[in-house]
């Protein structure tokens, strides 16, 4: 191995969760390695199955949520790229009642809301008062996050205003 510094990853092929709601991701590990020119020590990586993120989504402003809408949720790991997919997205979808639990989550991740529905717009994701919404954060590889509130709303602010030239003449 040329002197360097390498990151090594491993991963499992993907397994059924105990339940059909509950999805699960591959196992996972990685190691940082420093190639000197020698041949370097033997390397143990021990896979884990990751951190399990559990919550729910409020639709604000409705007693119940539009039986239309929905919300796509996805994970995107942001310091290496996912092993299996090229450092594609990990998807998982809210059970009936708007909840939802993934397991198989690691390291520095954003946790992304998409409404299906354009009328609507996520207004916060939020764990213990953290906002999740614009921010990588570190789940781990074996954590158990509870109480992850996702908030989407229809009622979007509006920006409205003219464009004028330097004399303040419409353009």
């Amino acid at each position: 191995v040329a002197p360097g510094e390498y990151v090594v990853q491993a991963a499992t092929a993907d397994r059924t969760g105990p339940s059909a709601n509950v999805a699960v991701a591959h196992q996972f590990a990685s190691a940082v390695v420093t190639g000197t020119g020698y041949e370097p020590p033997p390397l143990q990586l021990k896979l884990s199955l990751g951190a399990t993120l559990m919550g729910g989504v409020i639709f604000e402003g409705t007693p119940s949520p539009p039986m239309y809408t929905g919300v796509a949720l996805t994970t995107l790991p942001v310091d290496f790229g996912d092993p299996l997919n090229g450092g594609s997205s990990i998807g998982f979808t809210l059970s009936r009642d708007n909840t939802f639990e993934y397991r198989g989550i690691f390291g520095r991740s954003l946790l992304i809301a998409e409404p299906k529905d354009p009328a609507w717009y996520v207004k916060s994701i939020t764990y213990q008062g953290q906002d999740l919404a614009d921010t990588p954060f570190d789940f781990g590889s074996t954590e158990f996050f509870r109480d992850i509130e996702v908030v989407v709303s229809a009622a979007a602010a509006a920006v409205t205003g003219r464009v004028t030239d330097d004399r303040a003449a419409p353009v």
